[in-house]
């Protein structure tokens, strides 16, 4: 499925495939204060759950380094420490690409304060980056040429309608910036299943799939592909391959195109 927001955002929009930037930036698995790993095989969402105990989200980088399998020559990864919020603002109008692999969460009431958490640094001073990247800070510091942006986090699609301007938050920022299709999600997703879904997608984009047949083929992959994932037996002294049914919409429905769809 794909969305605009108007006509008028729709044709500017049309336009910047001329002057897309080239290659992939694909940031993923940020590092966090007190990162905690599911060791009990709980499933894990890119929700914030709180600054102060953030969970390191292990699926994102196998997500990233599957954009970097499918696009070998194009990709530059940024993993662990340099998957942080300087970097991210850094990228200027080179990459055609960026994907954000992190956690996110909107702001309902200050849409604004809607942010993506990159890579947290141990000590920051005034002035510094803190790896909270606002949207008020993608209106007021990014300026990008990207042809597709995907917020591989929760909830990235949702903000507050605000009188014509219409949905204001991540998603508004990031096109204000200069991003001309961006992939978002509309409530909190899972890690894994989120992983592979993004793997499909950029699978399929590199066999030459529109941006919006991509996403549909990924997402028809999940209904009728389970997905494999160990978990500890034995009372953790083993670890068992098992299937997961991730054919419900909750695993794969949440991302949705907005923007130009070719």
């Amino acid at each position: 499925m794909a969305t605009v927001v108007s006509a008028t955002i729709y044709a500017e929009l049309k336009q910047r495939k001329i002057k897309a930037g080239r290659g992939i930036a694909a940031f993923g698995d940020p590092l966090y204060p007190k990162p905690s790993q599911d060791e009990a095989g709980i499933t894990q969402s890119r929700s914030r759950g709180g600054l102060d105990h953030l969970q390191r989200l292990p699926h994102t980088a196998q997500e990233v380094q599957a954009i970097a399998r499918a696009f070998p020559e194009q990709t530059r990864l940024y993993l662990q420490a340099e998957a942080d919020e300087k970097n991210v603002k850094a990228l200027g109008k080179g990459p055609g690409i960026i994907h954000l692999a992190c956690h996110g969460w909107v702001d309902d009431r200050f849409p604004l304060e809607s942010a993506l958490a990159f890579s947290i640094p141990e000590s920051f001073g005034v002035g510094d980056e803190n790896g909270i990247l606002q949207a008020w800070e993608v209106f007021s510091d990014m300026r990008i040429d990207a042809d597709l942006l995907v917020l591989s986090a929760c909830e990235t699609g949702l903000g507050k309608i605000e009188g014509t301007e219409g949905l204001n938050g991540l998603t508004r920022a990031f096109q204000f910036a200069g991003a001309r299709t961006i992939i978002a999600s509309y409530w909190n997703v899972e890690d894994q299943s989120t992983g592979a879904l993004m793997a499909r997608f950029y699978h399929y984009l590199e066999k030459g799939e529109a941006k919006v047949d991509a996403l549909r083929l990924a997402q028809i992959d999940l209904i009728r592909q389970p997905l494999l994932s160990e978990k500890p037996s034995f009372f953790g002294l083993r670890r068992k391959t098992v299937e997961r049914d991730v054919s419900h919409p909750y695993y794969w429905a949440a991302f949705q195109l907005i923007g130009p769809w070719d």
